[in-house]
This record gives C-alpha cells, sequence and structure tokens, in this order.
C-alpha cells in the first residue's frame, strides 16, 4: 500500500515534466525567433552561393545565413524576431584579379562581391518578419543600381 501511494505523485511528475520537455523542443521554444527560409537568383538563375543577412528596422535580432544552390534557410534557433528588416546578399567569386599570395611566392584569385550594393551595403531590400515561419524570395538584377 505504501509503495503505490508513492509511485503515483512520481508518475505523475515524471508525466508533467516529460511533457514540458517535449512542448519545449516541438514547440521550438527559441526566445521569440522564428524561421526564414526562400530563394534568391540573380538574372533568372539561381544564385551558386552567398550570404544574406536581416538587419532589424528598429527593435529586433539580427540573423542571418548560407545561400546554397538559390536556396536558403535560417533555422529558428539563430532566427530574426518579428519585425521589420533590411536585407544584405552577398556572393563572392574569382573575376580575373589577381594578387601574391601571402608569401608573395604564388598568384591568387582576389574574390570580390558579385551582387549589386543595392542589395547589400546600400541596400533596399526590406521584408517583415512574421512570428511564425517566413518565406521571402528575392529575386535580383546584376546590372541593378
Amino acid at each position: 500500500m505504501h509503495r503505490e501511494a508513492f509511485r503515483w505523485p512520481v508518475c505523475r511528475m515524471l508525466g508533467i515534466l516529460s511533457l514540458l520537455f517535449w512542448t519545449g523542443c516541438i514547440a521550438g521554444n527559441h526566445d521569440g525567433r522564428t524561421e526564414v527560409r526562400g530563394s534568391v537568383v540573380m538574372d533568372d538563375l539561381p544564385l551558386a552561393t552567398g550570404k544574406i543577412t536581416l538587419i532589424p528596422v528598429g527593435e529586433g535580432v539580427a540573423a542571418g545565413g548560407d545561400i546554397v544552390n538559390g536556396t536558403y534557410h535560417i533555422p529558428p534557433d539563430i532566427g530574426p524576431t518579428p519585425g521589420d528588416y533590411l536585407v544584405e546578399i552577398y556572393s563572392f567569386a574569382a573575376i580575373g584579379k589577381k594578387r601574391k599570395d601571402t608569401l608573395g611566392n604564388a598568384m591568387v584569385d582576389i574574390p570580390e562581391n558579385i551582387i549589386p550594393e543595392c542589395y547589400n551595403s546600400k541596400t533596399k531590400l526590406r521584408v517583415t518578419i512574421a512570428d511564425q515561419s517566413n518565406k521571402h524570395d528575392f529575386a535580383l538584377a546584376s546590372d541593378a543600381s
């Protein structure tokens, strides 16, 4: 009898702790941060590689991620909080310029940003991040100013 009286409170407590643990993991308790994903094309072609950064316009948390084969995904654990954001997109490639390596022996490519500055250092791109998953696609033009 004594054993059974002890078993129910312990089982109930383990059940509650288990529920709290799984609720936190499944619901994605990430301090108000949210997931963002989408595509990035330039001149109608997927951007092979790059970086995307979301910079808050007021309150918010900056976030960013990699662009691979024209898509990006910023998971909720490092994602932005809801609000308005400026978007910066960069992609670096060797475009024929070279310099000597740090030892001064060999010539190496100098990577340059191939994305017009109106999409990064002087960005005109803006998005509003909601409190749920967000999908934002970007179509860039290499001749934009």
